[in-house]
């Protein structure tokens, strides 16, 4: 064929650079177009119903929220309820574990990302507390996510139940939606 490339040659390197820079301002000019207004340390303090992400792993932190909109945006995931993908194949890793949806019954407050392969917690992500970060296994349960299918009989349990704020958290939830 005519047309192909040989992958050695100058017309080869210089085809691949026009397509990177051609997405690079592609990219630079999505990036302008969803600007995010911010104060001057990164805070969102507008809201956009667009920063209500679904997939727990790809959340902004409700922290990078300014305290003034953070009530609106926890009404939105609020009002979107935990990330539960019932009907998804849940990878097996190559110990053949994996998440298990009827997890979704014993623990209303999780979510599965689907992105991440984690599991986290909807109540931990509302209504985090900085002061606390380190306990209960926050970081888990709401940055990192949780992937030990083998312990999660364990765990999960835990984390429901020892939570100093885990019922705080629930009532609240009640009574945001009322």
């Amino acid at each position: 064929m005519e047309d192909d490339f040989d992958c050695d040659s100058d017309e080869y390197e210089q085809a691949v650079a026009a397509v990177e820079e051609e997405m690079e301002n592609e990219m630079a000019g999505l990036q302008d177009e969803e600007e995010i207004e911010t104060d001057g340390e990164g805070i969102i303090t507008q809201f956009n119903p667009d920063h209500v992400i679904t997939d727990p792993g790809l959340r902004i932190p409700i922290d990078q929220f300014s305290i003034n909109i953070r009530s609106e945006v926890r009404r939105a995931f609020i009002d979107k309820g935990p990330t539960q993908p019932i009907g998804y194949n849940f990878p097996k890793t190559n110990k053949k574990r994996c998440f298990q949806k009827s997890w979704f019954k014993q623990h209303p407050w999780l979510e599965y990302s689907v992105e991440k392969d984690r599991a986290y917690c909807f109540h931990c992500y509302l209504f985090k507390h900085d002061r606390i970060d380190d306990k209960f296994g926050y970081d888990v349960f709401t940055t990192l996510g949780f992937n030990n299918w083998k312990n999660a009989y364990l765990a999960l349990p835990k984390h429901d139940g020892k939570s100093i704020t885990s019922v705080g958290q629930h009532m609240k939830i009640s009574t945001i939606k009322e």
